[in-house]
């Protein structure tokens, strides 16, 4: 089976994205064929339907959950190491039967998905990737054998042609809450459709990413959007924009931890070196550091936190320069030694945990690291990045989960310096941390995120919970900031029933999902 085409729609609306996938394959052989087509589920979407679109038929898909899907992306990974799937690796995916496949027969695939547009300083951010592997895949042979894929004709299944026609269009209102759309990835053109924006991408760059400015107020900006089924409970999908008001800086105590082991050698070390640089350039005089490297044993800059002086700046760069790649994967002596010790009052802890690897040096057991994580944190929040094929990426979003923190995934062709940098440029602000959500006058349930959580420079609160009760109510946001705690409410109607915004259940429901899962592991 070849590919001949993929073309991405994407429309975006009240912080929802919704997107359509439109393919087209061919069976270039001789004979009947049978393919499995695969769609990983990127991290956060919910799909709106669960059936394909194939020659006009609607075929069921089948829904896998995180465990299944990942018996089956690891037979592929062991033979093709391709990182389009690894990094999907901690979710679910779609998958479909098509059968039978006449010779030079074409089939078309249409996949719809929705998810939350993350927000990158004062724009929501659009990413979506079609690389070497795009999204949706096609396997050939037979997949029913209790979920096993037989992978002996990777090599060419669901390969991108030279000839492959691609698109991808991007829709969104162009009212005045809404700038015009850039890409660092792609030259754009742009077109005024009426009451929306069309954005088409051009280029064929593996790795799109759009961002669109929102304009921000001096006011908090509280946006509640619900679904409510009769007699149950209903859906809400919570969103807080802080004031636009520049924070007054936090002093940081920042750790970051980078993997030098022998799988770091090349490309990877030097990027990571470029990466630890850049985190230094983020630092503020009041601020304090600490740099940890680890292979088979756990080094170090110095024996604890140094001041972010010129002189240390200095001195921890030539000792990032001198790192070399050998030896095997301590992760846990590392965040061992990551985690001693408490932050002094009154500054906040920062992690940033960089591996490519496994663990095949002291704990081996990731539920067991992951475990004594949550134990030793403390205060601090962990924000872990997993680079390349060769990871364990349930360790490195679990890391992330229970440090309070956010993973971050590079693909091979993907630079770790500029991933590591746009995260660590983002930390430099918190705006309010320890944000808590309340209500008067409906109950909320089943919240996710489940715990406090923080706002950092450029981002939005998102909470999805199911709501007990209706009527007229009043959310409220509570948490710190460097000038003493905040509140924010607003008045808000929870309606009894509506049929608007079903999208809301599906997005809550995958975010159940996942909780239950990590909480199940």
């Amino acid at each position: 089976m070849t590919r001949q085409s993929s073309d991405v729609r994407a429309e975006l609306a009240d912080r929802v994205l919704r997107f359509e996938v439109t393919e087209t394959f061919v069976n270039r052989g001789t004979g009947l064929g049978e393919a499995d087509y695969i769609f990983p589920l990127p991290k956060g979407a919910a799909f709106q339907d669960l059936k394909l679109s194939i020659n006009g038929e609607l075929v069921s898909g089948e829904l896998m959950d995180a465990g299944k899907a990942r018996g089956i992306y690891e037979q592929i990974v062991r033979q093709q190491r391709d990182p389009a799937l690894v990094e999907w690796m901690g979710y679910g995916m779609l998958r479909a039967r098509i059968f039978p496949i006449a010779p030079g027969e074409v089939k078309k695939v249409v996949v719809r998905f929705q998810m939350v547009a993350e927000r990158e300083g004062d724009a929501l951010r659009v990413d979506y990737f079609r690389g070497k592997r795009m999204p949706g895949t096609v396997f050939t042979g037979d997949a029913r054998g209790g979920g096993d894929v037989d992978t002996d004709g990777l090599r060419q299944a669901g390969r991108r042609e030279p000839s492959a026609r691609g698109s991808f269009v991007l829709t969104y209102p162009s009212h005045a809450m809404y700038g015009t759309a850039y890409s660092p990835t792609h030259s754009l053109a742009t077109e005024r459709r009426g009451a929306r924006r069309e954005v088409r991408v051009n280029g064929d760059a593996s790795e799109i990413t759009l961002l669109v400015p929102v304009r921000r107020t001096s006011e908090p900006a509280i946006s509640v959007l619900t679904h409510a089924p009769s007699r149950e409970d209903g859906f809400a999908l919570i969103t807080l924009s802080p004031p636009s008001v520049a924070p007054r800086s936090t002093a940081r105590d920042v750790t970051l931890v980078l993997d030098v082991s022998g799988s770091m050698a090349g490309v990877k070390i030097r990027q990571a070196r470029e990466a630890g640089k850049q985190v230094l350039a983020t630092l503020s005089s009041a601020d304090r550091f600490r740099l940890i490297d680890f292979s088979t044993d756990v080094r170090g800059f110095r024996d604890d936190f140094v001041r972010a002086t010129p002189d240390n700046l200095r001195a921890a760069t030539r000792y990032l320069e001198s790192l070399d790649a050998s030896g095997s994967t301590n992760i846990s002596g590392a965040l061992d030694a990551a985690l001693e010790g408490s932050t002094e009052s009154g500054r906040l802890g920062l992690v940033l945990f960089v591996t490519d690897g496994e663990p095949t040096v002291g704990e081996r057991n990731p539920d067991a690291i992951a475990s004594r994580v949550a134990r030793q944190r403390g205060n601090r929040r962990i924000f872990s990045f997993g680079v390349g094929a060769d990871l364990n990426a349930a360790l490195v979003e679990r890391l992330a989960v229970e440090g309070r923190g956010t993973a971050h995934f590079v693909r091979p062709d993907e630079s770790v310096e500029r991933v590591v940098s746009v995260v660590a440029s983002r930390l430099t602000s918190p705006v309010v941390t320890d944000v808590r959500v309340s209500t008067e006058g409906v109950r909320l349930i089943k919240r996710h995120p489940t715990d406090a959580a923080d706002i950092f420079a450029g981002q939005d609160y998102v909470m999805l919970a199911r709501y007990d009760g209706n009527g007229p109510s009043r959310i409220r946001f509570e948490g710190q900031t460097a000038d003493g705690p905040v509140s924010w409410s607003s008045r808000v109607a929870f309606p009894s029933s509506s049929r608007e915004n079903s999208f809301i259940a599906r997005l809550w429901a995958t975010q159940r999902v996942g909780y239950l899962s990590a909480e199940k592991r």
